[in-house]
């Protein structure tokens, strides 16, 4: 009988403890006081400062801003002028995805053969966001913008020779009608010789004559994107393999998916018609970081990923105020704001975004970044400073048991794998243990103790 007694009280006991865990709304914050102030800049534009969200329930958020103060040393009556401050899911920043830098191409990545006839290469990756629009992949055409060798620039103007694609800085004017030498091609601009030791990037509608290219591609390519747990098809988009450019990046858009967060997909590159010499390829990591996915050769699961990144619509804030309505602190001259637990915003990059209103903001930035690593960014500021916006973001959001109890799991099988011969021992002694404290614990319950 008290054997059952206790039996049932363990049962009891363990159950009040899941209850008091499992729901509980435990306060978290991103650092356990604002980051040390570096130093402060004025911004007149847009200031954006991502980080990757802890948990669930973001329900505060505390940015520095140093607005100026009467003589007395009261606030103004619109301290900042009427800036705002915002927050919002930010997956242009999640750098998880198996895509490098815009400009990256590492040597450990590797294209893979042509697409061609009944041939398929697929990837299936988790969706943290909502709005999934499009896949951004990395093309290569096999020449096909140009060959190498001697080109003409049009008539008419100047052109400027950037150090890279799109967005790199100046590194020589050259004249129009100019004859130069074509040694590749990436992201629909022309590499040529600026001199022996120096190159530069041409966009290829600045030509009037260029070499001719290794090949003509002419066949469609199709990006079915499917719902993992079902196969079942989500959308589908085609691009003609002539408008791809030779080493670039290329975007599959599609109509957005509201309810894509959360979802897992695979997406499948075909191109039926395609033959060998009149086909494009894509670029993969052999080697990869990147495990909420796997990287597909038909319908066979194999090693690495496909080079990526998932694109989505911008979404409306979950939060946002007039920074001249929150409550000020002047002990950390910050502006603080509370509001409704906000959910879904676990594990995902989000972004604090400040506007200045009819004066310029007064930031303090550290040399800290917080967590998920990036910098913050000021609209039309490539200088900047590389800390840190000095803020800090509170949630109140469930404490997951099971997630715990997995994690410490993990750690306690990678210990065990590096030193198997201590937890050997440790696990009889600790056998030893719990098989003594048992035997005790009959032998009192038995003997009416």
């Amino acid at each position: 009988m008290r054997s059952s007694r206790v039996k049932r009280f363990r049962w009891v006991a363990l159950l009040v403890v899941l209850l008091l865990t499992v729901g509980c709304g435990i306060p978290q914050v991103l650092s356990p006081s604002l980051p040390e102030s570096a130093g402060t800049v004025a911004v007149g534009q847009k200031l954006s400062q991502p980080f990757l969200a802890p948990s669930d329930g973001l329900d505060g958020v505390t940015v520095a801003i140093s607005p100026p103060l009467t003589p007395e040393g009261d606030l103004l009556p619109q301290p900042t002028g009427g800036a705002t401050v915002a927050i919002r899911y930010a997956p242009e920043t999640d750098n998880r995805f198996p895509e490098e830098g815009f400009h990256d191409w590492p040597a450990s990545d590797q294209w893979l053969s042509e697409l061609t006839g009944d041939h398929a290469f697929g990837q299936s990756f988790l969706s943290r966001y909502p709005g999934l629009n499009g896949i951004t992949l990395r093309v290569a055409t096999f020449g096909a913008d140009s060959g190498t060798g001697e080109a003409t620039l049009k008539a008419g103007s100047s052109v400027d020779a950037l150090a890279f694609p799109i967005d790199g800085a100046v590194v020589s004017t050259i004249e129009a009608g100019s004859d130069v030498q074509v040694i590749g091609a990436a992201e629909g601009w022309a590499q040529i010789q600026l001199d022996a030791n120096k190159t530069g990037y041409v966009p290829l509608d600045a030509f009037a004559k260029l070499p001719t290219p290794a090949r003509r591609n002419t066949h469609d390519v199709t990006l079915t994107l499917y719902r993992q747990s079902d196969m079942q098809l989500v959308r589908s988009v085609t691009i003609n393999a002539s408008r791809l450019h030779d080493n670039s990046h290329v975007t599959f858009a599609f109509e957005p998916i509201p309810d894509s967060d959360g979802q897992t997909y695979r997406f499948v590159l075909t191109s039926p018609d395609s033959t060998p010499g009149n086909a494009v390829t894509f670029r993969f990591q052999p080697e990869t970081s990147y495990h909420e996915g796997s990287r597909y050769d038909g319908s066979k699961a194999v090693a690495g990923a496909l080079v990526f990144r998932p694109d989505f619509k911008l979404s409306a804030p979950v939060y946002q105020a007039n920074v001249d309505t929150l409550e000020w602190s002047s002990l950390n001259n910050a502006f603080i704001g509370s509001f409704a637990a906000k959910t879904d915003t676990a594990d995902r990059f989000l972004s604090v975004d400040l506007t200045p209103g009819s004066r310029p903001l007064s930031i303090s930035w550290s040399l800290a970044r917080p967590s998920g690593g990036q910098p913050m960014v000021v609209d039309g500021n490539s200088q900047s400073p590389g800390g840190g916006l000095v803020f800090d973001a509170r949630f109140r959001g469930n404490l997951a048991v099971g997630a715990m109890l997995s994690d410490a799991a993990h750690a306690v099988w990678r210990d065990m794998r590096s030193d198997p011969g201590f937890f050997a021992v440790y696990l009889l002694a600790l056998l030893a243990l719990l098989g003594w404290g048992g035997w005790a614990g009959v032998r009192r319950v038995q003997h009416g103790r």
